[in-house]
């Protein structure tokens, strides 16, 4: 299960959104990969002599998610979900909204088996990545490679107002290999 958190580090509210996503990650181990994406909102401005977790990607997915236009920090979004044409989005600093979300997927029979191995050589990275159809897909599907890092110390806005100038950052979006929307897989093969 992917949970795409929109998140800043001006956002007050983020960090306890960041303890109920660790928390869950922990419950369900590697079945919930989770993503914190920066988009150009003023919440996700760095501070002065601080990394910047924004990127074009997660701006483009901001956009499209109704999240900029929005302002709400945090705020998720799991297995890309829709409810008819409207992005189904929920508030991440609720483990409860996270566990109902995933366990429901969970509760599915999966369609689709994905490995993915990484090794990286000399500067150079190499992703390779097996798909097998479990179950016959009649709809498009569409292969999406993110760069994610672990572990990033940088200042942000804690709930109480003040900056913490040592909080460690989780799973930050740092690029999109494909297209931001995937490379569409031949479900034929």
């Amino acid at each position: 299960v992917l949970l795409e958190k929109f998140t800043g580090v001006r956002c007050t509210n983020c960090p306890t959104a960041d303890e109920a996503i660790a928390a869950q990650m922990a419950a369900y181990g590697d079945r919930l990969v989770a993503i914190s994406i920066h988009d150009s909102g003023a919440f996700t401005r760095p501070f002065d002599g601080n990394p910047d977790f924004r990127t074009d990607d997660g701006n483009t997915l901001s956009v499209f998610y109704g999240v900029a236009a929005g302002g709400s920090y945090p705020t998720s979004i799991i297995n890309r979900s829709l409810v008819g044409s409207t992005p189904e989005l929920i508030d991440p600093t609720q483990g409860a909204n996270i566990s109902a979300k995933v366990d429901a997927i969970l509760a599915q029979t999966p369609k689709v088996a994905i490995e993915v191995a990484s090794s990286t050589s000399n500067g150079t990275t190499k992703i390779t990545t097996n798909i097998e159809f479990l179950q016959d897909v009649d709809n498009e599907l569409t292969l999406t490679l993110l760069i994610i890092e672990d572990n990033i110390t940088a200042t942000q806005m804690m709930p109480d107002g003040t900056k913490d100038n040592n909080y460690v950052h989780g799973h930050v979006l740092r690029d999109v290999i494909t297209d931001v929307w995937g490379t569409v897989i031949d479900s034929d093969r």
